[in-house]
């Protein structure tokens, strides 16, 4: 009776079938450390947000905005959490005391724009609009007549440390980021 086994070639192919499914799957795994610490910090900062948002609906606020602002290092972003929203006739924004403005260690932008200052701002109802460009401590402080809106389907945040790079989805229908979840598939 004969033995039989595997060949060398055979054995180089399942090894190296086993590499390339390895290497797939290390690079869909977990985030780097810093870009993992600025996902998180900002989905807290967007929790803040709504929830200042809601809490204002009792007092009859507007609702509260949140500002991402990149500092000039270039490595960087700083967000800002304020009570109320810039809508023409409401009273001004006033920095959020319970929640410090962080500095995350990542570029953030919004649909792969060029990184610039842009607002998030949160109705009592929880819904959110945005705008690029938006510095609440631009002289004079800048207003909008009506909320500048958000597309339906969301946007995509992107996240960048380095040669890293990590998109997430916001949800303008409940101003919800999700530091864990993929963004939707983008349909022509």
């Amino acid at each position: 009776m004969s033995q039989r086994g595997f060949s060398l070639l055979e054995t180089i192919v399942v090894v190296a079938i086993v590499g390339v499914v390895a290497i797939a799957t290390a690079a869909r795994g977990p985030q780097p450390p810093r870009l993992r610490s600025a996902s998180l910090e900002l989905q807290s900062a967007f929790a803040e947000t709504r929830a200042l948002a809601a809490a204002n609906a009792v007092a009859n606020a507007t609702g509260a905005t949140l500002v991402v602002e990149p500092l000039a290092d270039g490595r960087d972003t700083r967000v800002t959490v304020y009570r109320g929203r810039p809508i023409a006739g409401a009273p001004p924004l006033v920095r959020e005391e319970g929640f410090a403005s962080e500095t995350l260690p990542a570029v953030v932008t919004v649909a792969d724009e060029v990184p610039g200052p842009f607002g998030i701002f949160v109705s009592s109802s929880g819904f959110a609009s945005v705008a690029l460009d938006y510095a609440p401590d631009a002289a004079p402080a800048h207003t909008f007549a009506t909320d500048p809106g958000c597309p339906d389907a969301g946007l995509t945040i992107s996240l960048t440390a380095g040669a890293l790079h990590d998109a997430r989805h916001f949800s303008c229908r409940d101003a919800r980021y999700d530091a864990d979840a993929t963004p939707p598939p983008v349909r022509p």
